[in-house]
């Protein structure tokens, strides 16, 4: 098996500083809400800034810093969790981690190729657990798209079923994904 999106992408100092700034106005509008909802004693508005921008520079760049130094690691503990497919008969020819979008949660696993179709498999520490099939023979069309609202996140691939499905994956080398599936597809549409 091959293994795809085992190699993380650096988050760019473009995207720590927007997020920086998105965590920081949240935090502030929190602080400014639970200052009027609860009786504690009032702070001033310059104490909430100041507390407002340490906290959200310092979670983003300390996180983004330990992620990007313990990745590895984490990719393999949360690997060690997922479940395998559950089909014996399917030929694995690659697989990697990924996240699948159920709803509003954005579901651990692992995404693997097989000779019939994508499967993803969930890993332990999700609330929607269990295993997604398409098939190729059910696939329209894959693209990739870029989710903008508070970050570029140019990691997802969207797969759309003939029966009007969309399925949303985050998955690293997204591009290497995108050609591995179009192979199966054609090799599928040949048989």
């Amino acid at each position: 098996m091959k293994n795809i999106g085992t190699q993380h992408k650096k988050i760019s100092l473009k995207q720590k500083l927007n997020l920086a700034i998105s965590t920081t106005i949240v935090y502030a509008v929190l602080l400014f809400a639970l200052q009027y909802i609860l009786p504690f004693e009032k702070q001033d508005t310059g104490s909430i800034i100041l507390q407002s921008i340490l906290f959200g520079f310092v979670f983003v760049f300390a996180n983004t810093y330990l992620f990007n130094r313990n990745s590895e690691s984490i990719t393999n503990f949360f690997s060690k969790n997922t479940n395998t497919i559950t089909s014996d008969q399917e030929e694995i020819i690659a697989g990697g981690p990924a996240n699948l979008f159920r709803g509003i949660e954005a579901v651990g696993g692992k995404l693997f190729l097989t000779k019939e179709g994508l499967v993803f498999s969930s890993h332990k520490f999700n609330i929607q657990r269990g295993e997604t099939k398409i098939l190729y023979s059910a696939i329209e069309k894959i693209e990739p798209f870029n989710y903008t609202k508070i970050m570029r996140f140019d990691n997802i691939l969207k797969v759309h079923t003939k029966e009007g499905k969309t399925y949303k994956f985050v998955v690293n080398e997204r591009e290497v994904w995108m050609k591995n599936i179009e192979e199966q597809l054609q090799k599928s549409k040949g048989c």
